[in-house]
C-alpha cells in the first residue's frame, strides 16, 4: 500500500478514535470525522465506504497481534493451545488502548464491536484448532463458538464494570476455564454420566 495512503488512513482511524472517546454516546458523521482528519469528504470516500469501516479496520488493527500469536500456534512444540498466552495477549490489546475498550463496551456500537471482536477471535481459534485436532470440522464450530462466546463474555462484563477483578485476575479465571472446563469452578465436581480415567 502506498505510504501516502496509509496515511491517510491511519488519519482517518486517529480521528475516529479521538473523536468517539470525546462523544462515545454519540454519532460520528462523516463530515466531522473528515474534519477532524484534516481532509474533505470526498478523500473520505476514496479510503472507506462508512464510518462503521472505520471501527472495524481499526479493531482488527488493534487484534491483529491476537490473531498473530493464534497463527503461531502451530510453531508451539509441547501443547498446542497455550491458554496463558492467549490471554495474555488479549489483556495486552486491550491495555494498550483500555479507555476506548471501556468505552465502546458501554457504548451504542457495542453489538457491532463485540460482532467484530467475536468474528476476529473465532476465525483466529478454529484456523488454529483445526490445524491441532481431529474433531470434524461440524463439531470443531460448535467448540470454537463456545469457547470464544464464554471468554468474550467474561471479557465483556469486566471491560463494563471492572470493580473487584484486576486484569490479571480475570486472565487467570479465563486460563483456567478454558483447561479445565467446569472443575475450574467446581473442583468437587463429578460427572455421575462418565466412569472415572
Amino acid at each position: 500500500m502506498d505510504r501516502r495512503i496509509k496515511k491517510t488512513r491511519l488519519a482517518i482511524r486517529q480521528a475516529y478514535k479521538s473523536l468517539f472517546l470525546e462523544k462515545p454516546n454519540g454519532k460520528i458523521s462523516i463530515a466531522e470525522l473528515a474534519r477532524r482528519a484534516n481532509i474533505d469528504r470526498k478523500t473520505f470516500y476514496l479510503h472507506y465506504s462508512t464510518t462503521d469501516e472505520v471501527l472495524t479496520e481499526f479493531l482488527r488493527e488493534r487484534m491483529a497481534g491476537l490473531s498473530e500469536l493464534l497463527q503461531n500456534f502451530t510453531a508451539m512444540d509441547s501443547h498446542p493451545f497455550y491458554a496463558s498466552a492467549l490471554f495474555q495477549m488479549l489483556d495486552d490489546t486491550i491495555l494498550e488502548d483500555l479507555e476506548f475498550f471501556q468505552q465502546i463496551s458501554r457504548g451504542p456500537n457495542r453489538s457491532f464491536f463485540w460482532q467484530c471482536v467475536h468474528d476476529i477471535f473465532f476465525e483466529a481459534i478454529f484456523r488454529a484448532a483445526k490445524s491441532h485436532t481431529f474433531k470434524p470440522e461440524n463439531q470443531l464450530l460448535y467448540y470454537t463458538e463456545y469457547f470464544t462466546t464464554g471468554i468474550l463474555a467474561m471479557y465483556r462484563r469486566w471491560l463494563t464494570d471492572p470493580e473487584g477483578s484486576s486484569i490479571e485476575e480475570l486472565s487467570r479465571m479465563a486460563s483456567a476455564i478454558s483447561m479445565e472446563g467446569i472443575l475450574a469452578v467446581f473442583p468437587e465436581y463429578k460427572d455421575p454420566g462418565r466412569s472415572p480415567a
